[in-house]
C-alpha cells in the first residue's frame, strides 16, 4: 500500500445510530470518518441511500475538499462521480464500497473502468428480500391473488379453486447469490428450479440449489423456456444483457406463464412484455425495475391488474444498513492488512458485476 489510509468519507446517509457504529469501529482501527450528516437530507424510508444531493456552494467546497482527502469511500454521491477522473478529485481514494450490487455501469460511465480503484458491491446484501418478492409475486399468481383482490372490491362472494407451486418449474436467468436464494426458497415450496449462468463451463446444478442448468445462448434458451412455467430475471445490466428478453423469448414460455423481474428495466423489451401480458400468452408479471424510472403515469403497467409494479424496493429492508455496514468493516480489515484478494464483491469492472 502505497501511503497509510487515513480518512473513511461516508458518501450518502446512514442513520445516527449506524454513523455512531461505524464511528467507533473505524477510529478502533486508527482511521478518522468523515461524514456531513447535517448537510444530508435524512431518509425517507430506511436504508435509502440518496445519491443526488443538494448542496450550497459552500458546502459543495468542503464537499470535494474532504472527497480530495478520502482514502476510502462508503457509498457516493452521482452530482461530482463524472467529475472524479477529469478533474482528479480523487487522488488518494484506493476503495470505493458501495452500497447497491448494481453499480458497474454508474462506475464505467464515470469513467473508472481503467482506473487501479478498487470497488466492491453490496452484492449478496438484498438476497434474502428479493427472494421474499419473488416467492410473493409466485404465491400470488398460483393463487389467483388479483382473483381475490377483484372479487373483495366487489363484495363477491364467489368460490373457486387455485393451482399449486409444487411440480411447476421456474427458471432463473442469473443465478448469483440472488438466484440461489430464490432457488432454495422455490425448492421448498416443491418447484422445479432450472437455473442459467452466464458459462456452463465447470458449473454444476448444486452450485445453484438447482434441478438443472441451462445455457442462456439461443437456441437452448428458447428450448428451456418452452418448459417454463415462470421466469426470473436476476442478471446484472450489460452490453451483453441489454434487451435480452423480447418477444421471441416471451413467446416460447409456456402459455400462461409467469414473469418477474427484479434484474434492470433495460435487460428487457417492455413493449413486447405488455403485448404478451395483454394476448394472454403470460397471465402476470411481479416487477420491481423498469426501463424508466420513476414509472411514468402512462405506463400500462400501472393499469394491468394481473401486474405487480415496485418501485425499485423490493430489494430495500430494515436490516439493510448494519448489513452494509458488516460487509464494509468484513472488507476494511481485508483491505488494511492488504489482503485485497480477500475482499468480498470485489466488481469486475470489465464485465461490470
Amino acid at each position: 500500500m502505497s501511503q497509510k489510509p487515513e480518512n473513511v468519507f461516508v458518501g450518502t446517509y446512514f442513520e445516527p445510530d449506524e454513523i455512531e457504529r461505524l464511528r467507533q469501529e473505524v477510529t478502533k482501527r486508527g482511521l478518522n470518518l468523515v461524514y456531513h450528516g447535517e448537510w444530508l437530507q435524512p431518509a425517507s424510508f430506511p436504508a435509502e441511500h440518496n445519491h443526488n444531493l443538494k448542496l450550497t456552494p459552500q458546502q459543495w467546497d468542503t464537499w470535494i475538499n474532504d472527497l480530495k482527502q478520502a482514502d476510502i469511500m462508503l457509498d457516493f454521491e452521482v452530482n461530482t462521480l463524472s467529475r472524479w477522473v477529469p478533474e482528479n478529485l480523487t487522488p488518494r481514494l484506493r476503495w470505493l464500497q458501495a452500497t447497491s450490487a448494481g453499480v458497474g455501469q454508474t462506475i464505467e460511465k464515470a469513467g473508472l473502468g481503467e482506473t487501479n480503484l478498487i470497488v466492491t458491491t453490496a452484492s449478496g446484501i438484498h438476497a434474502q428480500p428479493l427472494a421474499e418478492f419473488v416467492m410473493m409475486g409466485l404465491l400470488m399468481w398460483i393463487k389467483q391473488y388479483p382473483l381475490i383482490a377483484r372479487q373483495q372490491r366487489e363484495k363477491v362472494w364467489r368460490k373457486y379453486a387455485t393451482d399449486e407451486l409444487p411440480g411447476k418449474t421456474l427458471a432463473i436467468i442469473g443465478p448469483g447469490k440472488i438466484g440461489r436464494r430464490v432457488a432454495e426458497l422455490a425448492r421448498a415450496f416443491g418447484m422445479r428450479v432450472l437455473a442459467g449462468p452466464s458459462s456452463l463451463e465447470g458449473r454444476t446444478p448444486a452450485d445453484y440449489n438447482a434441478d438443472e442448468l441451462f445455457s442462456v445462448k439461443k437456441p437452448a434458451l428458447l428450448e428451456t423456456l418452452t418448459r417454463t412455467d415462470a421466469l426470473v430475471l436476476a442478471i446484472p445490466h450489460t452490453p451483453e444483457t441489454e434487451g435480452m428478453i423480447g418477444a421471441a423469448e416471451f413467446a416460447a414460455l409456456k402459455p400462461g406463464a409467469y414473469f418477474i423481474n427484479i434484474a434492470r428495466g433495460k435487460v428487457i423489451d417492455e413493449a413486447a412484455l405488455i403485448e404478451a401480458l395483454r394476448s394472454g400468452q403470460l397471465s402476470g408479471a411481479a416487477l420491481d425495475v423498469f426501463d424508466t424510472e420513476p414509472l411514468p403515469p402512462s405506463s400500462p403497467f400501472w393499469e394491468m391488474p394481473n401486474v405487480v409494479v415496485a418501485p425499485h424496493s423490493a430489494s430495500t429492508s430494515y436490516p439493510e444498513n448494519n448489513r452494509v455496514i458488516d460487509l464494509f468493516l468484513e472488507n476494511l480489515d481485508f483491505f488494511l492488512a492488504g489482503q485485497t484478494s480477500k475482499m468480498r464483491n470485489v466488481l469486475d469492472k470489465k464485465r461490470l458485476y
